[in-house]
């Protein structure tokens, strides 16, 4: 199979049912993606783990529910 066969997943709907995310999350998840845009392939998703919100492909590929707190200080040279 090609990657460019592939499907990819782009809205927080298409991986609403996959990740069990809540109607609350989902519409959290559509403003954090309106900044930062999402592509996942279907293979990606197939191997998350959709019970541990801490697997580490879930948290490469699917921006965190957390990216638009802005606390903290963006100059990291302290």
């Amino acid at each position: 199979m090609s990657w460019k066969n592939e499907k990819f997943y782009t809205t927080a709907s298409e991986i609403k049912d996959y990740l069990n995310l809540s109607d609350e999350e989902e519409k959290q998840m559509e403003v954090i993606l309106e900044r930062f845009p999402m592509s996942v392939p279907e293979y990606y998703l197939s191997l998350i783990d959709k019970n541990d919100p801490a697997d580490p492909i879930r948290r490469m590929c699917i921006p965190s529910l957390t990216e638009t707190d802005l606390s903290g200080d963006f100059d990291t040279s302290g």
